[in-house]
């Protein structure tokens, strides 16, 4: 996320670099698991990782992230925020509230800048349609022999 508004040259190859003009609050999301090139920076910004173990658990399976090289969230912008805060106040509140953190981050990531998810349907309650099936059929078979 960028703090203060400058630019930043990145691309794939570092002959292939593009200027990106930021404003304090918009963000980047790189491909994960792939290199950048990253030229000259007039932007202060701050650098986080989302662990893989952050998002699997946020998603109950893999999931891949659109690409974005300037995007605005309100809601991940408050959160990193709040990472930023902590660092300048030296880390006050300890490992929880970090882990806390970037499982938030972890969610909003994924419910918003996800490639084709659909979150895991939960059924509270009831019986699935095969068991109900087969239940309906016994007390037909029970009903009509007695």
């Amino acid at each position: 996320m960028v703090l203060r508004p400058g630019s930043i040259e990145m691309g794939v190859r570092r002959t292939e670099l593009t200027e990106f003009r930021y404003v304090s609050g918009e963000m980047i999301l790189p491909h994960r698991h792939e290199g950048k090139w990253v030229g000259l920076m007039s932007a202060t910004y701050l650098q986080l990782s989302i662990s893989d173990a952050a998002l699997m658990a946020a998603s109950a399976r893999e999931v891949e992230l659109r690409m974005h090289r300037k995007f605005a969230d309100p809601r991940l912008r408050g959160l990193v925020m709040a990472v930023h805060a902590e660092m300048a106040a030296g880390f006050p509140n300890g490992r929880l509230f970090l882990d806390s953190v970037e499982q938030a981050i972890a969610v909003a990531l994924i419910n918003g800048q996800a490639v084709g998810y659909r979150p895991v349907r939960i059924n509270r309650g009831g019986l699935g349609s095969a068991r109900l099936r087969k239940i309906k059929e016994l007390v037909m078979r029970t009903w009509t022999t007695t």
